[in-house]
């Protein structure tokens, strides 16, 4: 490596290696991005390294965690010293060690959650959490003895050390342990409310349906709570932890991936209480308490609870290696942003259906109708029932000041491009113009056809829930996001801003050349740009149809769903 300082890196590595560490199989170009970045010592490096930090300077993972323990083995040291020591360390060994294993598994560790709920799964969540951390938690020097001496049990938990001489992440935790001992709290994490309220933003109908708290683990949301301002409703909050989203994934869009448990928390006034949320059947979830009831007015009970709450993340963290890969996060809020960082629409998954809201509706560059138009539009498709055409749930459309709130269904797996294949793609455009030509015979165009506005539905889920799955049946591919459709007899001229939109890739190509008019021709040339740019070689067919479409040489999306590429199988 340019710049590097072999004899600097050869003492970096003595003096790893003294430490503990086994450097065998690594190089020392690994050992020069350390010494001719920021530490140029192992003190330095131990002081202030993090995964995230090493990982960036493209360090081998095995290194980066064996500087990782030599890090915690310094805090642990610092720490039954009496001396100070660094909170990434701290915190990776407080959470250290394994979650237990229900009786007759082995394996992973996070076997626990993908159990899924056995006959000892509640008893085992609740020793968890009762073990101690691997570190008691740092609270300040004399800031805490009154609210230490109101409980002996706390000692259990928590242990007094010196603010000064804590680097600035180490005396963060020290200060906010502090404020949740004493029940003082001050401004010491700089930005965190902002982070909260992003999450649990949006519309009020979103804070009805949602949780008051999620976590998710590689978008599998496997933490929740629900608070209620009176400690008489409890037991209310108890039950929305089992209605609302009371599964880590819509299963249908995951078949065959193992579902575990969800662990959960209730509060009611001063009274907090964790749960294991347990599925005992396809349409009864219980929650089971895994934790008694804790007062959080007392220092002995606000520091339980967060003790409960890295127990838990602890779990978590075991069973990320394990997650499966879900590409859409239940509860999760999807933020559209315009220019100036400005909100434009969000969304949020639910398993039975998408909250969309649109902000400044009537102001969305590109739009050509009203709502009232956009209203008969979802009416019209609801009549005709098209599987492929995305339709409201519960008939849910409205204005919200100048929002627009919409429940779409069904819910499916976002196409970000097309297909892999020729013959998902012919399966994928069969979807999109029946769509099309469903849209047609209501009197309408949709104006946006583009893969972002289609989405999947794995052959294990229903574009209906009144129709199930047929054994065997393929994917199911859905049209959505009507907010930009228009008349299909509409002749505004759409041939310059604001009638333009940004995703046409040619206007002059796609009007009609006389009146700058979108028309059904129009969609079925947006359907050819469908299969354009593929990771595949059409065959001779398919360009033919591609052509056609493009040309208007086919006269309705009728018609092209009669052409031979289409009509053949594979």
């Amino acid at each position: 490596m340019v710049g590097a300082d072999p004899t600097g890196r050869e003492q970096l590595r003595t003096a790893l290696i003294a430490c503990g560490a086994d450097l065998t199989h690594f190089e020392d170009t690994d050992l020069d991005k350390l010494w001719v970045g920021r530490y140029r010592n192992v003190s330095s490096l131990l002081e202030d390294a993090t995964w995230r930090g090493l990982s960036a300077a493209g360090l081998p993972p095995g290194l980066v965690d064996q500087i990782l323990a030599l890090q915690g083995r310094a805090a642990s040291a610092a720490g039954a010293a009496g001396g100070p020591d660094t909170s990434h360390a701290y915190m990776r060994l407080a959470l250290a060690g394994a979650p237990p294993q229900p009786p007759g598994c082995s394996g992973s560790s996070s076997a626990v959650l993908l159990s899924g709920g056995g006959n000892n799964l509640q008893q085992q969540l609740a020793q968890h959490l009762d073990q101690p951390l691997a570190v008691k938690l740092p609270v300040g020097r004399g800031l805490s003895r009154d609210a230490l001496n109101s409980s002996s049990e706390l000692l259990d938990y928590v242990q007094e050390q010196p603010l000064h001489g804590l680097g600035a992440d180490a005396r963060r935790l020290t200060v906010l342990m502090t404020s949740v001992l004493t029940g003082v709290f001050e401004d010491c994490w700089s930005g965190a409310a902002g982070s909260a309220d992003d999450l649990l933003s949006g519309a009020a109908t979103v804070a009805r349906l949602r949780p008051d708290f999620l976590f998710w683990v590689c978008n599998a949301l496997l933490f929740k709570g629900e608070e209620k301002a009176q400690a008489s409703a409890l037991q209310d909050a108890v039950k929305e932890l089992t209605d609302k989203m009371a599964t880590s994934w819509d299963p249908a869009l995951l078949p065959g991936a193992s579902m575990p448990c969800m662990l959960a928390y209730a509060a009611a006034g001063n009274v907090a209480q964790f749960f294991a949320l347990v599925r005992r059947d396809a349409r009864t979830v219980t929650a089971a308490p895994i934790t008694g009831r804790v007062d959080i007015s007392q220092p002995l009970g606000r520091v339980k609870v967060v003790h409960y709450t890295l127990k838990v993340l602890q779990l978590m963290a075991q069973y990320a290696p394990d997650a499966p890969s879900i590409p859409l996060a239940l509860g999760g809020m999807i933020k559209a942003v315009g220019s100036g960082g400005k909100v434009r629409s969000t969304v949020v998954m639910f398993q039975d259906f998408v909250l969309k809201r649109v902000e400044e509706f009537k102001d969305q560059p590109g739009s050509v109708m009203g709502y009232d138009e956009l209203a008969e539009l979802y009416a019209a498709l609801d009549r005709a029932r098209c599987p492929n055409l995305t339709r409201l749930h519960g008939g849910v459309i409205r204005l919200e000041r100048a929002a627009l709130v919409l429940h779409l269904q069904p819910v499916g797996l976002p196409m970000h491009g097309p297909p892999e294949t020729e013959g998902a793609l012919r399966q994928a455009l069969r979807g999109v113009l029946t769509a099309v030509a469903a849209l047609h015979r209501a009197g309408f165009v949709h104006r946006d056809i583009r893969w972002p506005n289609v989405i999947r539905l794995p052959a294990a889920a229903s574009p209906s829930p009144a129709l199930p799955p047929a054994a065997g049946s393929p994917d199911t591919f859905v049209l959505i996001d009507l907010e930009h459709a228009a008349r299909a007899d509409c002749r505004v001229d759409c041939r310059q801003p604001p009638r333009t939109l940004g995703s046409w890739p040619d206007a002059a190509a796609l009007l009609d050349p006389t009146t700058g008019a979108f028309t059904r021709q129009s969609d079925l040339r947006l359907v050819a740009g469908l299969m354009a740019y593929l990771p595949f070689s059409l065959s001779d067919s398919g360009v033919r149809l591609q052509q056609d479409l493009a040309s208007g040489r086919i006269a309705s999306a009728d018609a092209a769903l009669a052409h031979e590429w289409l009509l053949a199988t594979g």
